[in-house]
């Protein structure tokens, strides 16, 4: 059916007004061991940093927020865990911890991350922004 190929999953996500979940069904019964957040810290985690702290209540897990460091990012790893340590605070996350990880494709580098642990659901953080404005900004979910 159409309107579940992967393919049709970008557009679901950046356009939706609420929250997306896509989950494979290939990997059984959902538990969240871990909630992996990526990050590019140009898209606020203020807004939905609430509805983190209860999904982490509720399954009583960790948050690994994680900023992908490509060949071209030229910051500072210190810089960097600075910046991830000042947002887990700013945003009262508890059971949070900061990781980069080098690699140079986003996409891959937020898979391989969590394949190494044990992620139970990867949290791609979104705006409304029109699509020209993303295109410049270059956002993790889109």
């Amino acid at each position: 059916d159409e309107a579940f190929e992967a393919t049709q999953m970008p557009d679901v996500i950046s356009r939706s007004r609420c929250p997306v979940l896509a989950v494979n069904s290939d990997l059984g019964e959902m538990s969240i061991q871990e909630l992996v957040v990526a990050t590019n810290f140009r898209v606020p985690l203020a807004p939905v940093s609430e509805g983190l702290a209860r999904l982490q209540q509720r399954y009583n897990c960790p948050i690994r927020l994680l900023y992908i460091k490509t060949a071209v990012d030229l910051h500072p790893e210190r810089d960097l865990t600075d910046i991830g340590l000042k947002t887990i605070e700013k945003n009262r996350l508890a059971n949070a911890t900061f990781h980069i990880s080098k690699t140079s494709h986003i996409k891959k580098g937020i898979m391989k991350f969590a394949s190494e642990r044990p992620a139970s659901l990867i949290v791609l953080i979104t705006s409304n922004h029109h699509w020209i404005v993303r295109l410049f900004q270059g956002q993790l979910a889109d």
